[in-house]
């Protein structure tokens, strides 16, 4: 067009330049407006006001204000959209006092601004945060420099929104439509929105119905706002008939919907369900994003598919799709989680490699999964490592820290961890306060913990009632029981005061080692509680050996309710008893071995029409295994299955038929046990590590150790990680059944999988070792596991017996020794073998 001659006129350049801008192709129109300045084409007011524009969206303020200048000096007079164009370029810059002064200078030279120019300045102001401002403004504008419309209102509605200000916003709301400015259905989404933020879900969907009547007819957002909070709550069946409404009225789902939709399943643990909604998506052209996949990894993780997660995450970088940190995390936390450590450090070094840098929340991950795996060092030197980078540690990673030196034995690290952040001035938590409390309580270091505690209150922070409990139980271990009771008496005048103390523990063990008086004026003080009818009753269980007629106590329903029982307390002052506390007493009962009772029990509750849920029949299953009464449970199964409970908790339903197959695996019937284990499969109840682990301990039980090898085999195929009672059942059964080569591949494969060995698992194999008189490699084998800091039990006693009858007279002499140093209470066989050792060396030396 520049050679062209004649040259054609400015308009036809700024066609092109138009659509130039259209495509967001502003350094092009930027370019070409120079080379139409050199060739000597005479912009016109269009064309300046293209180059003005596309300046200000680079983000050349100085620029585009030079443009101004030449349009006043060809004699051009700027409209209101010029002024629009500069004051948009500044609140894009993020320069609103900038912004402001312009227009009041463009307004004291006599330019009237429109609602657009004023419509940019708010929503400039609502962004950075500045509402009030933003509706001083409004006031201002009001009837004076422009006529308000609804985007002035919507704008500043859906800030107040945001800022929880919903009450406020619903008063805009009301003074907008008295001025007869139209709500769209901009305002009502600003509105329900809003209300859904604070949690007013009602108010939200009452809003929603009002719209509909006012024939404001809502958007696909508007849908999105309703599933994602529905989701959030855990309410997908709502969440889906809000998804019915959406197809009913032709509005298409896009992928925000069905991000959304895909969470909530998450959220309830229905991963399956959500790895549907993602292949529904991909099945109708919607395309997943990041936020699709890093849901679905997370999900796969929280269930631990670790596997499928990896699968999505690979699938994620063929189509070309930037994990973000946050994909990044959930995955390494799923890792770290399932032990697979080694892979997690390996994803951490990839985000640094993809510019994606680690944050605190990662790094976390992994401090959590070496302290937990008793790798104190790596997770001291990881500490390190992070901190050298410049990430800042927060209190909850100092708490893992503590933590771990804690459990690890290494309380003297942790103290110094402690009172370091004490003088760095850190405001730690209650939680840091609880973990250094119970680490000093399972010390014996009571006084220290006593201490803590007053320090706590002295430097503000509020003990909970775990607080209290972790001291009390500790005092009663040390037998400070006066201590312990003035403690109580402390925490109960204090639940009396301050109505917003929260009791959800304080009814549990320590409670129960104390006088009837003291429990009951603990029933009374949090009776108003909502944990007091499951964590009250629950401590009575556990520790029902602190009563002496224990049975008496709990063992009443009905008229004959005894004054001291707490579910009498709990039925006179007229809660309502639930499934949960039901279950507790049960499993009081069964504790005891009361068989007779606990049926006699369920007959009278059954009988007053309380409804009994699946832990209860569970627990009454598992209470009649465990006295070897497996037949009666089997025909409670048969009698509660689909009739009198619903069959809809599949976890439960796994615990029953756990409880019956390890009934039958106690008497060694293990093929009836292998029948129920197949009948779960055939009521698409998924069994768990717990249902393998019994069948394959069954299967050695019995001598069938193909079986038992299979069903390990399976577990892997299944995705179902075993677990150290798994590896340890496995390791002795081979061993009992002189497989012995094959323990070490299994000893490696447990700590891969961040499977500590146990001293069962070490046991197992030092005996097969010993039995087979390799004691140079059993031997060998106790000090790696004494390097590991697991001590051990019987061991002595084995290595005597072993040492003995391989003629190893001094190693055993040696182990005899080493046994009566250490404090060891010596066995009667211990005395046997070590006479044999000395007749043995006595008809050597006669020889």
């Amino acid at each position: 067009m520049l050679h062209k001659n004649p040259t054609p006129p400015a308009i036809e350049f700024g066609k092109v330049l138009g659509s130039l801008v259209k495509a967001k192709h502003y350094p092009t129109v930027v370019s070409l407006s120079q080379q139409m300045e050199l060739t000597r084409v005479a912009p016109d007011f269009v064309t300046h006001h293209i180059l003005m524009n596309s300046l200000c969206q680079l983000g050349h303020i100085t620029f585009a204000f030079s443009v101004l200048t030449k349009i006043l000096k060809r004699g051009y007079h700027p409209e209101a959209i010029t002024f629009n164009t500069l004051i948009k370029g500044l609140c894009l810059k993020g320069d609103l006092p900038k912004a402001l002064r312009f227009h009041d200078k463009v307004v004291a030279q006599g330019f009237r601004l429109d609602q657009v120019s004023y419509g940019i300045l708010i929503n400039g102001l609502c962004k950075v945060g500045e509402t009030k401002a933003a509706l001083e403004l409004l006031r201002r504008v009001d009837g004076k420099l422009a006529q308000p419309n609804s985007v002035m209102y919507n704008t500043i509605i859906d800030s107040l929104s945001k800022d929880k200000l919903v009450n406020d916003a619903c008063d805009l709301y009301s003074e907008m439509v008295a001025k007869n400015v139209s709500p769209d259905v901009f305002t009502y989404n600003a509105l329900i929105s809003g209300f859904c933020i604070v949690g007013k879900l009602k108010e939200a969907i009452h809003l929603f119905d009002k719209m509909t009547l006012e024939n404001v007819y809502p958007n696909v957002y508007t849908f999105n706002i309703l599933v994602d909070t529905f989701c959030k709550e855990g309410k997908v069946k709502e969440a889906q008939n809000v998804l019915a409404m959406m197809i009913k009225r032709d509005i298409k789902l896009n992928v925000v919907t069905y991000n959304s939709l895909m969470n909530g399943y998450c959220l309830v643990s229905e991963v399956n369900k959500a790895n549907d909604i993602f292949n529904i998506m991909s099945e109708r052209g919607v395309t997943g994003d990041v936020w699709s996949y890093t849901t679905m990894i997370d999900g796969f993780c929280k269930v631990k598919m670790v596997d499928e997660a990896i699968n999505l995450f690979k699938e994620m970088c063929c189509r070309k799709i930037i994990p973000n940190t946050v994909t990044y995390n959930s995955l390494i936390d799923g890792l770290c989680k399932s032990g697979e450590i080694s892979y997690a450090r390996e994803l951490v070094d990839e985000m640094h490699d993809r510019g994606q840098p680690p944050d605190i929340i990662t790094y976390n991950s992994i401090l959590d999964a070496l302290c937990k795996n008793h790798d104190v060092d790596k997770a001291i030197a990881l500490f390190k490592e992070f901190k050298d980078k410049g990430i800042q540690p927060r209190v909850y990673t100092y708490n893992i820290l503590i933590n771990g030196l804690c459990k690890g034995g290494r309380l003297k690290d942790a103290r110094k961890v402690f009172e370091e952040l004490l003088v760095k001035g850190y405001n730690l938590n209650v939680y840091t306060y609880n973990v250094m409390i119970h680490g000093f309580g399972k010390s014996g270091l009571v006084d220290e913990a006593l201490a803590l505690l007053s320090k706590m209150k002295d430097n503000g922070c509020i003990p909970d009632a775990q607080t209290y409990e972790i001291i009390i139980l500790s005092l009663f271990e040390n037998n400070e029981n006066d201590k312990a009771e003035k403690l109580l008496r402390e925490m109960i005048m204090k639940a009396e005061i301050e109505s917003r103390f929260e009791a959800p523990y304080l009814c549990k063990q320590a409670v129960l080692e104390l006088s009837h008086q003291i429990f009951l004026k603990v029933s009374n003080t949090f009776g108003s509680k909502i944990n007091l009818q499951t964590t009250g009753i629950k401590g009575s269980c556990v520790r029902l050996s602190h009563f002496k007629h224990p049975d008496q106590l709990l063992w009443s329903i009905g008229s004959k309710l005894a004054s001291s029982s707490v579910f009498a307390n709990i039925l006179k002052k007229e809660y309502k008893s639930d499934a949960v506390t039901l279950n507790t007493l049960i499993k009081g009962f069964c504790l005891k071995g009361s068989s007779i009772k606990h049926c006699t029990f369920y007959d009278k509750v059954v009988a007053q029409g309380f409804h009994l849920g699946q832990i209860c029949y569970g627990t009454f299953a598992n209470g009649l295994c465990k006295v070897g009464k497996t037949r009666e449970a089997l025909q409670l199964l048969r009698r509660f299955d689909g009739k009198l409970v619903q069959p809809n908790v599949v976890q439960n339903r796994v615990v029953t038929y756990s409880s019956l197959m390890d009934g039958y695996c106690m008497v060694k019937e293990v093929n009836k046990a292998k029948d129920i284990f197949n009948a779960m499969t055939l009521r698409e109840v998924p069994a768990n590590v717990c249902s393998y682990n019994i069948m394959i301990n069954g299967f050695f039980k019995i001598k069938m150790v193909e079986e038992a090898i299979t069903l390990f085999k399976e577990m892997h195929c299944r995705k179902i990680i075993p677990d150290t009672i798994t590896y340890s059942s496995l390791i002795d059964g081979l061993c009992k059944s002189g497989r012995i080569s094959y323990h070490l591949e299994l000893l490696d494969e447990m700590c891969d999988r961040g499977q500590l060995p146990n001293i069962i698992t070490y046991n197992s194999i030092l005996d097969a070792l010993c039995k087979n008189r390799q004691v140079d490699k059993a031997i060998a084998l106790l000090t790696k596991f004494k390097e590991h800091s697991i001590q051990p039990m019987c061991i002595h006693t084995l290595f005597l017996s072993r040492d003995c009858q391989s003629g190893r007279l001094e190693d055993a002499e040696n182990v005899f020794e080493d046994l009566l140093l250490k404090g060891y209470t010596v066995m009667i066989q211990v005395f046997c073998d070590k006479k044999a050792c000395l007749m043995r060396r006595w008809h050597c030396c006669q020889k």
